[in-house]
């Protein structure tokens, strides 16, 4: 949802003074403290979108598989350029690593073709 069309969240005074009373910590400092491995994209990326062949309409994708190591493959580009599903949607942290918001993607053998 466009961030124009969301509501008004209201006035907040109240919960920001409760905060205070309670000595409540950042989401930030969840983040730093409790939380380190957490991968944040907004934080430790330097891009993000698809990667797609223009010229087949092919993009990278996870292709709906789970767990530590799935294979990536291949399939048609869906949802808008901007806006690609989770199962393309990537990442390039500062690092230089590709990965999606749980897993880096890695090369676990490569082949030559002529």
């Amino acid at each position: 949802m466009p961030l124009q069309d969301t509501p008004a969240a209201g006035d907040v005074t109240h919960r920001r003074i409760l905060r205070d009373k309670l000595h409540c910590k950042s989401f930030r400092w969840y983040l730093e403290n409790v939380y380190p491995e957490k991968f944040v994209p907004v934080r430790d990326t330097t891009a993000y979108g698809r990667i797609a062949n223009a010229y087949t309409g092919l993009c990278l994708d996870s292709l709906g598989a789970e767990g530590a190591a799935p294979p990536l493959g291949m399939f048609p580009c869906q949802g808008a350029a901007g806006m690609p599903p989770p199962t393309q949607l990537y990442f390039l942290s500062f690092a230089g690593e590709l990965r999606d918001e749980e897993r880096c993607a890695e090369v676990q053998y490569s082949r030559l073709f002529a």
